[in-house]
């Protein structure tokens, strides 16, 4: 495991812990889960080979995960299963659990192993359990590509590829992070508004880009804002 990091996620982070099966338990970030169905099997609708479930008077397409990371085949004798939607703009789809075992909240240690998977995030052991931490962005570009088409400035003849990332939470500013570098842009990370400024003030012509949550403490994102106009940056 040479290759391998560890990324510690210094405040108390809160997932949504779930399984696959009896053997393969994941987790995704709760806030970014919109809803959870329990759903009888009977209830879905099969065509071309998707799966579709209708909540809400919407045809919800089902997503089962092993057919995205090395994992078994979904119980093929279960009667009921949960679908998992979450908050992402033009993700409209149902992720497919088996039974969800509750939420964690606490302080999160993240391995990243050099394994295959591009939608994971990293691993971690929650309940006595290796667990998944699935990355949902990128498991929507996976399912979607041309809605989440990223664009890749790697090879192109450009120096605006600057970008500041402003987050108070550890885990979403690392998986910012991953996000950003992976279509080319080199990342500078800050924990709240009054570290970036101090940033931007030190190399004002540095930054291309300023990525920034807005409820921080020490400095919200409005507040940096207004002071990157009057700084002129």
């Amino acid at each position: 495991f040479e290759d391998m990091q560890v990324i510690d996620m210094q405040e108390k982070q809160d997932l949504l812990v779930f399984r696959c099966g009896p053997d393969e338990q994941l987790a995704i970030p709760l806030s970014l889960v919109f809803k959870i169905e329990r759903i009888d099997v009977d209830q879905i609708d099969k065509i071309a080979n998707k799966h579709f479930i209708n909540l809400g008077d919407k045809n919800i397409l089902l997503i089962y995960l092993d057919q995205y990371l090395d994992l078994k085949p979904f119980p093929s004798d279960s009667k009921y299963f949960f679908v998992i939607t979450t908050k992402i703009d033009r993700f409209e789809v149902g992720i497919v659990a088996s039974s969800i075992e509750e939420s964690f909240h606490a302080r999160l240690v993240l391995d990243t192993p050099p394994i295959s998977g591009k939608i994971i995030l990293g691993i971690t052991k929650l309940y006595n359990r290796i667990t998944f931490i699935l990355d949902l962005f990128s498991l929507a570009e996976q399912v979607s590509p041309e809605s989440f088409k990223a664009i890749d400035f790697s090879g192109k003849s450009t120096n605006k590829n600057q970008l500041l990332v402003v987050d108070d939470t550890p885990f979403f500013r690392h998986l910012e992070k991953k996000y950003f570098e992976s279509v080319g842009f080199k990342v500078t990370l800050a924990s709240n508004g009054r570290e970036a400024l101090e940033l931007l003030l030190e190399k004002p012509s540095k930054y291309d880009l300023v990525v920034s949550d807005i409820v921080m403490p020490m400095m919200d994102g409005d507040e940096l804002v207004k002071n990157m106009k009057i700084n002129s940056l």
